[in-house]
């Protein structure tokens, strides 16, 4: 290969790596400046942290693993695209704060042993809902419980 071929082809993997390391760095972040504190993050128990966005909600879950705690910042407003699934002996702490789904599908599933607590979740602004039902995927074949 020229030298030439060799230069444009480093050149395309560093490019290749750059990107790769900035996407896989932009799901996690440290607190590195005045305007960031923990308060204002979404945090997990492996102290990892992320924008409070309501995407952001099910990746800190899924960080956090099987007994992990995810804190949302108190008083926000986070606007969940989709259903958020606490896996089993889970603990989403919302601490005060408010998800609102952004459609019409299941805000929360929670799994065996999973908690959710100090929080709102508000279908105010879902009109096609005929109830609200909690289900608890527990053991095969349970149906869940309806409140």
């Amino acid at each position: 290969m020229s030298a030439m071929k060799q230069f444009a082809f480093g050149l395309a993997t560093l490019s290749v790596l750059i990107v790769a390391f900035y996407l896989v760095g932009s799901v996690t972040r440290s607190i590195s400046t005045v305007q960031d504190n923990e308060e204002s993050l979404i945090r997990n128990s492996n102290g990892n942290y992320w924008e409070a966005t309501g995407n952001n909600i099910q990746l800190a879950i899924n960080d956090a693993g099987s007994k992990g705690i995810v804190w949302l910042p108190g008083g926000t407003t986070l606007i969940a695209s989709s259903t958020v699934v606490l896996g089993q002996n889970a603990l989403l702490d919302m601490g005060g704060a408010r998800i609102v789904p952004s459609g019409n599908f299941n805000v929360i599933e929670l799994r065996s042993g999973s908690m959710l607590s100090d929080g709102v979740i508000d279908v105010s602004s879902v009109t096609s809902f005929c109830q609200l039902c909690y289900t608890s995927r527990a053991a095969a074949g349970n149906r869940g419980t309806r409140l």
